[in-house]
């Protein structure tokens, strides 16, 4: 198991991850970068907001391994 830590940049507003998250490989922290990015999304339009330039940064051993942007953790139509 690696430990991987999701960072939060919501459009210039950081959140740091300092507990990260035990996963078994990159496509599991990448699996679950998208979720967290679509719970994030889905509070913010409740509060009737988006930012879809914001991304989760995910490390692991203090080197980014992926980035999930916002905008591509969803299809968008319309």
């Amino acid at each position: 198991m690696k430990r991987y830590f999701f960072h939060l940049d919501e459009c210039g507003v950081v959140a740091d991850d300092d507990v990260g998250h035990s996963l078994s490989c990159l496509e599991e922290a990448r699996e679950k970068g998208v979720a967290a990015a679509r719970d994030i999304m889905s509070a913010d339009v409740r509060q009737g907001k988006l930012c879809l330039d914001a991304y989760i940064l995910i490390e692991e051993s203090g080197a980014e391994v992926a980035r999930v942007h916002f905008k591509k953790a969803l299809e968008i139509t319309g």
